[in-house]
């Protein structure tokens, strides 16, 4: 998760960092004339906007991530072959294919033959 914000970031300051090299070599080149007829100001604040939507947007997948990793899950291990079940309390991140821990600390792993109940709690 971490790793997906890290990457964003990468991004627009590699972005950051081309576009501002571009605009350095061309203002060496020519300065382009007073009535070229493209109104950069705009042009330069709506790239400012996008980006800040781009953050935002991260910003909030990452919180949405975390908040949903941190919900808690009521967990039954069924053993088809005896009926028996096993109630268990977990947090959605903790819980990772046949293996979970729960809320106290407690790591369980299932066998093949068993199955896994996800619900939410009561």
């Amino acid at each position: 998760m971490l790793t997906k914000l890290l990457l964003t970031v990468a991004v627009v300051l590699a972005a950051y960092t081309v576009l501002r090299a571009r605009r350095t070599t061309s203002d060496a080149r020519a300065a382009p004339a007073a009535g070229s007829g493209i109104p950069w100001g705009v042009v330069r604040l709506g790239a400012y906007g996008l980006i800040g939507v781009i953050l935002l947007a991260s910003a909030w997948s990452v919180y949405h991530q975390w908040q949903r990793g941190r919900e808690v899950l009521e967990v039954q291990v069924v053993n088809p072959a005896t009926g028996a079940s096993d109630h268990y309390q977990a947090r959605r991140s903790e819980i990772k294919g046949r293996v979970f821990r729960t809320l106290n600390g407690q790591q369980v792993r299932i066998a093949e033959f068993e199955r896994l109940i996800l619900s939410e709690p009561r």
